[in-house]
């Protein structure tokens, strides 16, 4: 069953990121750009890529995610 965009709370979005990156194969020394995981959950999750941003930096203060200093800054 799939969720409207609107009930989605933080810790499903987590669980989500988590997921994609998982299915991806994404796990380990892997890297995704960030931009565009934001941009395929940002149609799922209401107020666009705010508040995946915003679970995905929860997610590296957790130590769950490893950002590159190579890497493009949040916003």
């Amino acid at each position: 069953m799939k969720l409207p965009a609107y009930t989605l709370i933080d810790e499903q979005i987590k669980a989500i990121v988590l997921d994609k990156l998982r299915k991806r194969g994404c796990w380990g020394g892997r890297y995704i750009a960030l931009g565009s995981l934001v941009r395929w959950l940002s149609r799922r999750v209401k107020r666009d890529g705010r508040r995946v941003r915003a679970a995905v930096r929860q997610l590296v203060n957790e130590g769950y995610l490893i950002l590159i200093k190579g890497a493009k800054p949040f916003r």
